[in-house]
């Protein structure tokens, strides 16, 4: 059993396991909670967060607000991402395929844009790629064959 973790890839299998089961644990607390990492910087705003079985970055500019702000997590209320979208009022451009959603929102002072990724597009293929790398055999390392030196013979 020591030498099945010698190879890099069972190494990093392990690592895209943990890592699929850290956006799965994401998954289904965001079917009861949204949460957020905020980060504003003067007029700029980066929305890191979770909503509604969704992964997604929101991108505020602000014509109004002047502050800068350390990342700050938070927890509100559930909502569903069309209550997301049309909170900054009518989107311009809405575009959602497959539970993607990219939309650009702008009201009277301010641009949004938001990008959401369903959990499912970032779970599945994690834990795909951890079982092939934890599950398939290593290569086998053929040694290398030793070239004999070419001897100059001097007739």
């Amino acid at each position: 059993m020591g030498d099945y973790f010698k190879p890099w890839r069972r190494k990093i299998g392990v690592v895209t396991l943990v890592m699929a089961c850290v956006f799965a644990a994401g998954w289904v607390r965001s079917l009861t909670f949204v949460e957020a990492v905020d980060w504003q910087i003067y007029q700029s705003g980066v929305i890191l967060g979770s909503i509604d079985s969704h992964f997604g970055l929101f991108v505020v500019e602000d014509g109004k607000s002047n502050r800068f702000s350390y990342p700050e997590w938070g927890t509100v209320e559930f909502r569903t991402v069309e209550e997301l979208v049309s909170e900054g009022g009518t989107p311009v451009w809405h575009w959602q395929r497959f539970g993607f959603h990219v939309a650009a929102i702008f009201d009277r002072y301010s641009v949004y844009g938001l990008i959401l990724a369903p959990y499912w597009s970032i779970v599945i293929p994690l834990t795909l790629l951890s079982a092939y790398l934890l599950l398939s055999k290593p290569r086998v390392v053929k040694p290398k064959a030793i070239a004999e030196p070419i001897s100059e013979t001097v007739a």
